[in-house]
């Protein structure tokens, strides 16, 4: 069965309670590459016939520490993931974190660009990470709409995935997803399982942290 994991970008920050420290994501990641596994973005695995013994890295929010630290590691290992950025916040810091990691700062769009170069894909997260059920259908489709055209002008490529902020969605939400030309959308959740035939919006990721480890989801 092929996993979906999500990762917080690999810090040192000692701030951030969920943080994985640096040498932690490493340590997982050649664990994967010793049992044969391979990660891989959400567009590779959808674009890749050969699916045998793959798991979908995935990462929110887009921090700088991903261009830093992960990505390194993911390309020395010949490993993608999909980058879901903030395209209201670009090169910014996020704000919606303050009081946790107050010099959090987000990728550029030079930087989103060697990633993309690198062979990692880019998905919306949205413009700003607000909570979705406090905005009205004009604002909700904004932070929808607005975002994958903002990344798309930008990395001239279609942006066709989507990782709902704080895990928050409903069937208004996933209706504008699917409106605005997203072909999949993703979430947080338990012990996982996805059919991954049908175009689907609600694909369900395990979540890896300091408190978690991938051997606990790779069989």
């Amino acid at each position: 069965m092929t996993e979906i994991l999500t990762f917080p970008t690999p810090s040192d920050n000692n701030n951030d309670p969920w943080a994985m420290s640096p040498l932690v994501f490493e340590s997982e990641m050649r664990w994967l590459n010793r049992r044969g596994y391979k990660g891989v973005s959400l567009k590779k695995f959808y674009e890749n016939v050969e699916q045998d013994k793959v798991v979908i890295l995935t990462f929110d929010d887009g921090y700088k520490d991903f261009f830093d630290i992960a990505k390194p590691i993911l390309n020395m290992l010949k490993f993608s993931a999909t980058v879901f950025i903030l395209a209201g916040l670009i090169g910014d810091t996020g704000r919606w974190r303050r009081k946790e990691l107050q010099s959090s700062v987000l990728l550029n769009w030079n930087e989103i660009y060697d990633t993309i170069d690198r062979g990692h894909e880019i998905g919306s997260h949205g413009l700003y990470h607000p909570d979705y059920r406090q905005l009205s259908g004009q604002e909700l489709r904004k932070e929808i709409k607005e975002s994958k055209e903002i990344i798309e002008e930008h990395i001239m490529t279609p942006v066709t995935s989507f990782a709902y902020p704080y895990n928050l969605y409903n069937e208004q939400i996933i209706q504008i997803v699917k409106e605005a030309g997203y072909k999949r959308a993703v979430r947080n959740g338990k012990n996982c399982k996805n059919d991954f035939e049908a175009p689907c919006f609600h694909l369900c990721r395990n979540s890896i942290h300091s408190k978690t480890s991938i051997r606990e989801f790779i069989k």
